[in-house]
């Protein structure tokens, strides 16, 4: 009977919410009388009764009536799908795009850059649903049929229905935290001499030896591009698999590594802010002021790199259960 509910959820999804209800049941009443007719609810009885009813979406347009709706039920799924990719895309693109090239011309203006990115991103997003909205405005005044637009000439079967929905088990909000905290990764080499550190008259102190950006930059940029592209995967994909996690554990444990080997083979510490620091630390020796900023950075690393692993290492232990969700 699966095919059954899979059948009425393509009817009735995009259908006005107040009447889905009363459609779904009154399908769901004329299939089952029919199926008890043919006196056997075998696969191939529904699917010669669905097939009967016909297209889904040709269903739902009967059901809607006259155009009482700015983009109907036959272009909807269309116009979504293709809207939540540009804005998926689009976004990220402006707000990370327009964070380096700002920062990289306005150092010392971060968090006014970051607000414009912000902004920028905004912008953006209005002219994706403006234009995109328009277009499909257009196309259903014009008669347009989604199979037009896909190029789709096949007929229907109920093997085309679409899977019942499933509860995302990827939240958005793990994918919009992913997106940020990667894309300040990426910023990070170009903002961390003239933002993070001390500041003074004569200006700011590094909290970062600067040397060592020289070498990690590219390394840097490439781990912070990988996983917005990653998080855009986890956006698109909805729910976990086997190939995301495995991905994503693999991912989790290359950056781990390269924070590892960072912290134990480059002085990531600038010198002259361990110095900046023992001015103000009464009867502190520069040692001892360097091994606790050094087992300060290290314990925040191991406790970061830990969480890290641990959700991934969850997540792949999760797609590999028997029916885990």
């Amino acid at each position: 009977m699966k095919l059954v509910e899979q059948y009425i959820y393509a009817v009735t999804r995009h259908l006005p919410v107040e009447q889905r209800e009363d459609i779904a049941d009154e399908l769901r009443s004329m299939i089952l009388d029919t199926l008890e007719e043919k006196g056997s609810k075998s696969k191939k009885n529904i699917e010669a009764v669905l097939l009967s009813l016909g297209d889904p979406d040709t269903l739902a347009r009967k059901y809607v009536g006259s155009k009482q709706y700015v983009i109907g039920p036959t272009l909807y799924p269309t116009y979504v799908r293709i809207l939540k990719y540009a804005l998926a895309t689009g976004l990220p693109i402006a707000f990370i795009v327009h964070l380096i090239v700002a920062t990289g011309q306005h150092p010392s203006a971060f968090i006014d850059i970051v607000f414009d990115a912000i902004g920028m991103a905004i912008a953006v997003g209005i002219q994706v649903v403006f234009w995109v909205s328009s277009t499909f405005f257009v196309l259903e005044r014009t008669g347009v049929d989604a199979k037009d637009i896909t190029n789709s000439s096949k007929i229907w079967h109920p093997s085309m229905l679409p899977k019942l929905p499933v509860k995302r088990q990827i939240p958005i909000s793990e994918v919009i935290t992913d997106i940020v905290s990667y894309g300040f990764l990426i910023v990070l080499p170009f903002i961390a001499q003239p933002v993070i550190g001390a500041y003074t008259d004569g200006g700011v102190i590094p909290f970062f030896n600067q040397e060592i950006w020289t070498v990690t930059t590219p390394i840097v940029v490439l781990i912070g591009t990988l996983g917005i592209i990653k998080a855009l995967i986890k956006l698109f994909q909805h729910n976990w698999s086997r190939t995301l996690a495995i991905g994503n554990l693999l991912f989790a444990v290359l950056v781990s590594t390269l924070l590892v080997l960072a912290y134990t083979k480059l002085q990531i510490i600038n010198p002259d802010f361990i110095t900046f620091v023992q001015t103000y630390s009464e009867g502190k020796s520069l040692s001892e002021i360097s091994n606790w900023a050094s087992w300060s950075f290290g314990i925040t690393l191991l406790v970061i790199i830990g969480m890290y692993l641990f959700e991934a290492i969850k997540h792949t232990i999760l797609t590999f259960k028997p029916y885990s969700v």
